[in-house]
């Protein structure tokens, strides 16, 4: 029996105390929020995996827990992690882990046990008020972190003089000031070969979402991938959303509220709608279900990133050429090499003549560039007839360093690449943009693993030679001998009017070659 406290359900004040729910399945997950909820005493928060429950815990936004073996990541150490923090939680085990558990101090119940027997052996336990448990992102209705990213913005005509559509949304001190002239919708595209569309996606929105409500949307039919890129759960879909066919505001903000996740904890207004788990399922996301899906995020985040696919013909393209044709800005993606160049070169013709984007809207992001294989910005830009919102440059070890660790290249540490990505970001909302740090002590997942292989294989081959946690060699005396890591780069201020303009990148590249029919051809 986890006895860890022995206060009342409620503080003096009569505050409910924050209960973080991690059930793993949305029905199972709204039945007992519903039930937690029920008298006064508990209000609840939906977690979606086991990093984000510890998280909320550890915070101080919540004093007790629920957590269910099925829940995404989840593992014997975080158990052991909620006794450290001395929080009252009730573990759903299934019925061989039951057994296992039995004995412990640990408050262990089915899998399948009654919402309401849940909610009794919270009380029964005693759920003690954190400092800090109310500080939240929910607002008045406790409905968890999603709550906040699909709410609608309130009219402007019920806001107070002087208080904007942000301010009263809640957006941190520091987001960018609102404009018309920023894109709320942003589509990035690109042609065949993998430019790099989902790095670039991902990288965008998990800068947006420091600072503005962002959500990232994986649009591609054919070849979806932002779930594998964020370690996002991919049950959580976009199909699932048009399965629901939500009618109604409140149906919509069901609906969202229950497939959308996190990018995760350095991007805290940012979230994720993942793609179909496999392109075959194309055919339940209809058109009219996908334009309205565009149009209610437009109404409930400031910015809505699509993860286009190459396909833009035919009845695999339907819906990229339905988000091509709703964006605000169209980022086209293009390999900075000669193939990559001529792939892009046909996408643009494609979205000229079959989805008719306007020219104003269009804005090139050439991607791994390097000045000495490469053609100039200047000399891309002449032959695509496109001006460049950023030339990101060619950083392998960044990206895979981001890839490794399953995370947005902008949060993967110091990488000329993310530079460039954060720079766009910050062109592209009108503000500067700050990221929190990274919390060390919460490391997990496979890129720690390897950390610690990579360091135990180096002690063992250099005796008597520390390494620091950055990789760098010391010697007893502490010296350090390698190199630090590449500092990123900017990227120059916009130089012309319109939307993609606006983002256009007007810096020089060295090694611009002259020749530009080769391009051209």
């Amino acid at each position: 029996m986890n006895a860890h406290v022995q206060a009342s359900a409620t503080d003096e004040s009569g505050r409910a105390v924050r209960v973080a729910v991690g059930a793993g399945a949305p029905p199972r997950e709204r039945e007992i929020i519903a039930a937690l909820e029920a008298g006064s005493e508990l209000t609840a928060e939906r977690c979606l995996s086991a990093d984000q429950l510890l998280e909320c815990v550890r915070s101080g936004r919540a004093g007790a827990a629920v957590v269910s073996t099925a829940l995404h990541r989840f593992e014997d150490g975080v158990v052991h992690a909620l006794g450290e923090l001395r929080v009252p939680f009730v573990l759903l085990a299934a019925p061989e882990d039951v057994t296992r558990w039995r004995g412990t101090p640990v408050e262990v119940l089915p899998l399948d046990a009654e919402p309401s027997a849940i909610r009794a052996a919270l009380l029964a336990l005693g759920v003690k008020p954190r400092d800090e448990a109310d500080r939240h992102r929910t607002g008045s209705n406790g409905g968890g972190p999603a709550a906040v990213a699909v709410r609608r913005p309130p009219d402007a005509e019920q806001l107070p003089d002087g208080q904007d559509e942000h301010a009263a949304a809640g957006t941190p001190t520091g987001s960018p000031e609102p404009s018309i002239e920023v894109p709320s919708v942003i589509a990035v595209a690109g042609g065949h070969g993998s430019p790099g569309r989902t790095t670039l996606a991902v990288g965008l929105a998990a800068a947006l979402g420091a600072v503005a409500p962002t959500i990232l949307v994986d649009a591609d039919t054919t070849a979806p991938g932002v779930a594998a890129a964020i370690d996002a759960n991919p049950t959580r879909n976009i199909s699932m959303l048009a399965h629901a066919g939500p009618q109604g505001a409140g149906a919509w903000d069901r609906a969202i509220h229950d497939e959308i996740q996190p990018i995760g904890p350095r991007s805290p207004e940012g979230w994720v709608l993942c793609g179909l788990p496999k392109p075959e399922m194309r055919g339940g996301v209809a058109g009219a279900f996908f334009e309205q899906l565009i149009a209610e995020l437009r109404g409930r985040y400031r910015f809505v990133v699509l993860d286009v696919g190459a396909e833009l013909l035919g009845d695999g393209g339907t819906l990229h050429r339905l988000a091509l044709s709703s964006a605000d800005l169209v980022l086209v993606v293009a390999a900075a090499d000669m193939i990559g160049l001529l792939h892009a070169r046909r996408a643009l013709a494609t979205m000229r003549a079959h989805v008719r984007v306007p020219q104003e809207r269009l804005g090139l992001v050439v991607n791994r560039h390097h000045g000495r294989y490469h053609h100039g910005r200047t000399e891309v830009e002449w032959a695509l007839e496109v001006p460049a919102a950023a030339v990101v440059p060619h950083d392998f070890d960044g990206v895979q360093r981001a890839l490794a660790a399953q995370l947005p290249v902008v949060l993967a540490g110091r990488s000329r690449a993310g530079g460039a990505i954060l720079d766009l970001a910050e062109r592209i909302c009108r503000g500067r943009i700050v990221l929190p740090a990274p919390d060390e002590s919460a490391r997990q997942g496979p890129a720690a693993w390897l950390v610690a292989r990579l360091k135990a294989a180096l002690a063992a081959a250099t005796p008597g030679v520390r390494w620091s946690s950055t990789g760098s060699r010391q010697s007893a005396a502490g010296d350090v001998r390698d190199a630090a890591a590449p500092t990123s780069r900017g990227v120059p201020e916009p130089r012309s009017a319109g939307l993609a303009a606006a983002v256009a990148d007007t810096g020089t590249e060295e090694g611009a070659r002259s020749d530009r029919s080769a391009v051209a051809a």
